[in-house]
């Protein structure tokens, strides 16, 4: 048994073996070849449709045929069920099903435990609930083998020890910590609603500038004419870093259109190469290929850098005449007029979207004085700097309100809710 039991109880409460109060422990099935691609029939849940809050997600939902449903003798899903991951990489996830469960019938795959508890004398919830907890999941887990894709197999029941007390007590307690956390998700619910919100500013903004513009008074250029030169970048990419080399930035440095040298990749270049290479203050780095929508073509503006830096061949550099700002072109292309522009030229070879010169020189550019300029970025730089503290308060926010479930379930196994 674990160190659990060394603790004292409240008066009435008894230490229990999970495999001493279950009516039944089960595991499911799909058909030969799994159940990819099967668009109807009886959902199939898996560890994918478990949320870490101990809920479900359907967004992705799964089908057994009904004829193999009917088959099944074991991992048909009912009302109280409590659901255990039993292998992989989120072994012991736990969800229950409670009445808002929206399907009639369906079953669990052969990577999920049911298990099923006699309802007239254990009240499911504060089982599923003590499982949730930090002490459930450091018992089921210590029963965890294997090394790859190791996981839990039945005898975990014997090691997970669950503090009991009398029936009536298990439904107060759970009934207590429903409504507590039902409080605690509605609270979640709105955070992760204000956040996502909030990310969505930049966009709105620069939404509400460019594409509300009158195209009879802003004048339309294309970035090809304010180009001095292109380059792809660097192709040779060692290994590992070499330690005496010259920084070359990656994709992974420039994610967000914000170059980053906290993880710096140096690689050995002759003095040639890093003339031809190397980026100065001003240039514009676009993200030449890569397999995803929403990282081809971004734009990231090299400045300040305090030291020698190259980039490799998954970027572009691109020098532009002192009659358009760095900055303001950056603004342009993260429109979604010009996000769907980079996006529908991009050619696409085994997976990669690629830019190349043509269609940046293509990209247009409402056409703005340099004053105008300037004043456009520095608003929206003014509004980044509010929306990023804003993201802090809210993701603070949004940490405290995660942490109330533990403390809340800490309190009540220790008979103090």
């Amino acid at each position: 048994m674990t160190t659990n039991t060394h603790r004292n109880l409240p008066p009435g409460w008894r230490w229990v073996k999970l495999s001493e109060i279950l009516f039944s422990l089960e595991t499911g099935s799909r058909p030969k070849g799994g159940a990819r691609g099967i668009t109807t029939g009886v959902p199939s849940l898996s560890a994918e449709h478990m949320t870490r809050f101990g809920t479900f997600d359907f967004s992705d939902l799964r089908y057994v045929p009904l004829e193999y449903y009917k088959q099944m003798s074991k991992g048909h899903v009912k009302l109280d069920d409590i659901l255990i991951v039993k292998d992989g990489a989120t072994t012991g996830k736990v969800a229950i099903v409670t009445k808002a469960f929206p399907y009639k019938e369906a079953v669990i795959n052969e990577h999920v435990f049911l298990c099923r508890l006699d309802k007239s004398v254990i009240e499911p919830s504060f089982v599923f609930y003590f499982l949730w907890s930090a002490t459930g999941q450091t018992q089921i887990r210590e029963s965890f083998q294997g090394a790859a894709i190791g996981g839990i197999n039945q005898s975990f029941t014997e090691r997970v020890i669950i503090p009991l007390p009398p029936l009536a007590e298990q439904q107060r307690i759970a009934a207590r910590l429903n409504e507590e956390m039902a409080a605690v998700a509605q609270a979640r619910q709105a955070a992760e609603e204000q956040l996502r919100a909030a990310r969505e500013l930049p966009a709105v903004y620069l939404r509400k500038v460019f594409e509300n513009f009158d195209v009879k008074d802003i004048p339309k250029r294309y970035l090809g004419d304010f180009v001095i030169s292109y380059r792809n970048g660097f192709g040779r990419r060692p290994k590992d870093s070499e330690e005496n080399g010259v920084i070359v930035l990656r994709l992974a440095d420039v994610t967000g259109g914000v170059i980053n040298l906290d993880n710096p990749r140096r690689v050995s270049m002759t003095h040639d190469e890093i003339k031809m290479y190397c980026v100065e203050d001003g240039d514009l780095l676009f993200v030449r290929v890569n397999g995803s929508k929403d990282l081809v073509g971004r734009v990231a503006v090299v400045k300040d850098l305090p030291t020698i830096v190259a980039y490799n061949d998954h970027l572009i550099r691109v020098k532009i005449t002192k009659a358009i700002l760095p900055e303001y072109v950056k603004l342009v292309s993260e429109t979604k007029s010009a996000r769907n522009f980079i996006v529908e030229k991009a050619s696409t070879s085994a997976g990669q979207l690629t830019i190349n010169q043509e269609m940046i020189r293509s990209l247009e550019i409402p056409y703005l004085t340099l004053n105008k300029q300037k004043e456009l970025v520095e608003k929206y730089r003014k509004m980044i700097c509010d929306i990023c503290q804003m993201v802090f308060d809210i993701e603070s926010q949004l940490a405290e309100i995660n942490q109330l479930p533990a403390a809340l379930l800490r309190e009540a196994f220790m008979g103090n809710l």
